[in-house]
């Protein structure tokens, strides 16, 4: 509905609703006043005359409860706005076009700007004076709308007829779309310039503007849509580099294992070439350690000895040890321990040879031609029962049973009897080296002691954690083909966490001489541990997939924010009913029952 608008200092009657599309500007001179000099002189016979009925009373019916219907608040607000679209677009038109336009908005139109509350206040006054005192309320009631602006002098009649809901909601969408229209009041003269701008434009401006969809809104939305993008861009790139990374390194941990693992490969045929050469050396050194000693023990002598240890010890119910019972063959009186007069040699495939049997003889003697057995083995065999004992055979004896000994696997009774059979035979040599001189004596016990280490060194093949060395056990992980050292089971052994540190002591107590060998076994465990803890494979990250950005589209933003909006809009909360913010909350929830209309979204959000 198009409002009239006038001087304030002029009254005249409300003017029928109209459905004119634009707004009347009237010329304040071409006013007819309505108040003659004898009204002005004497106000109480205009007073009554306004008492009767005017034209838009007689035309307008009020609606029940003050017009606060919803469906009457959505109409008023409804033709408020498309009645200021119509005089916007108008009003625009012939600013931009009227000629001295400068001197026409400051003539015409400032004065009219913010004084449409002052005749209300006058219209309560003649309204309270004639005793109508519900339309002189209406009247003040809206005298305190001053945000409505020059459309509140054509509202007051509306008010004052107990429309006040109608009327607000006219007025707050009017006022509403007015301050979008100031906003965006050079956008809409650009418009009416080109010849472009429309009554519905303006409409979509201000549902805009107030939905916070407008062109700004846009541009920032797309603006915020773009750095989003740059930063997921950003964000894609760090999470690549961290991927790639990662591979990276995955690879190189595989890569640094392997490399270990080869050099752990070479280091451990080094130290399983090296340890039987180092055992060998050692033993060599530490029998040159005992001194010449001189004397002999008579053969029947240690046999009785070591005929006792086997009584008391196995007591005829456990098994002589092999090594035991071999000694007491070769130094038993007149015929052998097995009845035989000569010495049987070592078990060969699990058996004695008997040189007295033809079949024994003859492959003992193939087997001596292949060089199957020592010189000592062989003076053993072939000698006389009778023949004396001197100090190096017993040291081999004391030797031999020492092997057994430490092999780590017998029965208890076995290994007491080993033992014991040890001692008898030291203390024999012992004996012999007391004979010959004290300095002998010496030399003998700190040979001996150099014997004991080697023993343990080299021979003792207990569990490292019985006292064992890692060392002994390695060196009877051969090949029975080829006889050398098996590296696999030699890596293993001495790279072990426990006996890893156990060899390393042990080998310690020849100090330079093992110097080397213990360096190849610091670089074999460290080089065995990077191997064992690296990865196998790498487990390679596929890379992120790059970001995609869909366009930009305005109409769907837009048309999104107006949804937003509408569905806000409707929620009420305690400061809406604030009388200040009553117009308002009937605008807003006016417009954003209106914009949950899809089409009407489309439309508004639609350029």
């Amino acid at each position: 509905m198009a409002q009239t608008i006038v001087d304030p200092n002029e009254v005249q009657p409300a003017a029928a609703p109209s459905t004119s599309t634009r707004s009347n500007i009237v010329d304040p001179s071409a006013v007819t006043p309505t108040l003659s000099a004898s009204m002005a002189a004497n106000p109480a016979p205009a007073l009554a005359k306004q008492a009767k009925p005017t034209a838009f009373e007689r035309e307008y019916t009020p609606p029940p409860y003050w017009g606060f219907l919803p469906s009457h608040l959505y109409q008023q607000a409804k033709e408020g706005v498309e009645s200021l679209a119509a005089g916007t677009y108008g009003l625009a038109k012939d600013v931009v076009t009227k000629p001295f336009a400068e001197t026409y908005r400051k003539d015409v139109l400032q004065p009219l700007i913010g004084k449409g509350t002052g005749s209300m206040m006058d219209k309560a006054a003649d309204a309270w004076k004639a005793g109508r005192k519900s339309e002189a309320t209406g009247y003040y009631i809206a005298s305190y709308l001053p945000f409505l602006g020059p459309w509140a002098t054509g509202l007051g009649e509306q008010v004052g007829h107990r429309d006040v809901g109608g009327a607000l909601a006219r007025g707050g969408a009017q006022v509403a779309a007015g301050e979008v229209a100031a906003r965006v009041g050079g956008r809409i003269t650009r418009a009416v310039t080109e010849k472009s701008m429309t009554p519905l434009t303006t409409l979509k401006e201000a549902t805009r503007f107030v939905a916070g969809a407008g062109d700004t809104a846009v541009e920032k939305a797309e603006r915020v849509s773009a750095d989003k993008f740059a930063e997921l861009q950003e964000r894609h790139a760090d999470k690549v580099d961290i991927v790639r990374t990662a591979n990276a390194e995955a690879q190189a941990a595989v890569k640094a294992g392997q490399d270990a693992d080869q050099v752990a490969s070479r280091l451990t045929d080094v130290v399983s070439d090296a340890l039987p050469a180092v055992a060998d050396t050692m033993t060599a050194r530490a029998k040159a350690a005992y001194p010449k000693v001189g004397g002999e023990v008579p053969r029947n002598t240690l046999y009785a000895d070591l005929k006792t240890v086997v009584d008391d010890t196995l007591k005829g119910a456990g098994r002589v040890p092999t090594a035991l019972g071999r000694i007491l063959d070769d130094t038993a009186p007149e015929t052998g321990a097995g009845g035989f007069g000569k010495s049987t040699g070592p078990p060969i495939g699990g058996r004695h040879f008997n040189l007295n049997d033809p079949g024994d003889l003859k492959a003992y003697q193939n087997m001596k031609a292949q060089g199957l057995f020592t010189p000592s083995e062989i003076s053993r065999m072939e000698g006389l029962s009778g023949k004396p004992l001197t100090f190096d055979d017993l040291h081999g004896m004391y030797s031999e049973l020492g092997r057994e000994l430490y092999k780590g696997d017998l029965p208890g009774d076995s290994k007491a009897a080993l033992s014991k059979g040890r001692q008898v035979i030291l203390g024999r040599m012992t004996e012999m080296a007391k004979a010959d001189s004290p300095v002998t004596v010496q030399r003998f016990r700190d040979a001996q002691r150099g014997w004991q280490v080697l023993e343990n060194v080299f021979r003792n093949t207990d569990a490292p954690s019985r006292g064992g060395s890692p060392i002994a056990r390695a060196l009877i992980a051969r090949d029975p083909i080829t006889g050398k050292l098996r590296p696999a089971y030699v890596r293993a052994i001495l790279t072990d966490a426990k006996a890893f540190q156990v060899a390393k002591d042990l080998l310690s107590n020849y100090g330079d001489d093992t110097k080397d060998l213990r360096t190849s076994l610091d670089l074999l465990k460290r080089n065995a541990e990077i191997a064992k803890s690296a990865p196998k494979t790498a487990k390679v990250k596929k890379e992120p997939a790059a970001p995609t950005r869909t366009p930009f589209d305005p109409t769907k933003w837009r048309e999104e924010q107006l949804e937003r909006w509408a569905i806000e809009g409707q929620k009420l909360r305690p400061y809406n009913f604030m009388p200040w913010r009553i117009p308002y909350t009937i605008i807003q929830q006016i417009m954003s029952r209106m914009l949950s209309d899809p089409e009407f979204r489309r439309r508004i959000a639609k350029d």
